[in-house]
C-alpha cells in the first residue's frame, strides 16, 4: 500500500512465487463449480481492490498466466467481468449433496435441473484417507499363544 497524492493506492503483492498458480488444473478430475472457485476468488480480489489502472492490469495478466498455466479457456476472465450479480432469493434454496466420481454423477444430476433442489458436489479423497490405510486383519488360529494339543490318527 502506497500514499499518493494524498489517495491509498493498493497493489496486489504477497503471493508466494512458488504457490502464485497452484489451483485445480482444468483436465483434473474434480467438479466444475471447484475448478472455477479459485478463479472466481482471483477476480472477486481483482475487482474489490480499488487498484490503480497499471496494478489492475498487472493482476489481470497475473490471473490469465494462471489460467493458461492449468490449461484453462482465459475467456473465463471476460465472462466474469460480464456476469451480474447474485440474485436475490426469497425462498429458502434446498441442496442435494452429490459425492462427485466423474462423468455419471453430472448424468445422475441432471434429474434436479428443473426443480428447486440445487446440486453440489464434494469429493470423496481426504488426506486422511490417503494416508490411513486399512488392513484386513487374517486370524491364524495358529498365531495365538497357548498350548495346542495334536492328536494322531494312527498309534504307533
Amino acid at each position: 500500500m502506497r500514499f499518493e497524492q494524498a489517495v491509498i493506492a493498493f497493489l496486489v503483492e504477497g503471493k508466494k512465487p512458488t504457490s502464485t498458480d497452484v489451483i485445480i488444473p482444468n483436465d483434473s478430475c474434480h467438479p466444475k463449480e471447484h475448478k472455477v472457485a479459485a478463479i472466481r476468488y482471483l477476480h472477486n480480489r481483482m475487482v474489490s481492490y480499488q487498484l490503480a489502472p497499471e496494478n489492475l492490469e498487472k493482476e489481470r495478466n497475473t490471473i490469465l498466466q494462471i489460467l493458461n498455466n492449468n490449461k484453462y479457456d482465459t475467456s473465463i476472465l471476460q465472462a466474469l467481468d460480464t456476469k451480474k450479480g447474485n440474485k436475490h432469493r426469497e425462498e429458502k434454496t434446498k441442496w442435494a449433496k452429490f459425492t462427485y466420481t466423474g462423468r455419471e454423477t453430472r448424468a445422475v444430476t441432471k434429474v434436479f435441473r428443473n426443480t428447486n433442489v440445487k446440486v453440489t458436489f464434494g469429493t470423496d479423497n481426504s488426506i486422511e484417507k490417503l494416508l490411513i490405510t486399512r488392513h484386513e486383519h487374517t486370524r491364524n488360529r495358529y498365531d495365538n499363544s497357548g498350548i495346542y494339543q495334536l492328536t494322531c490318527l494312527r498309534a504307533v
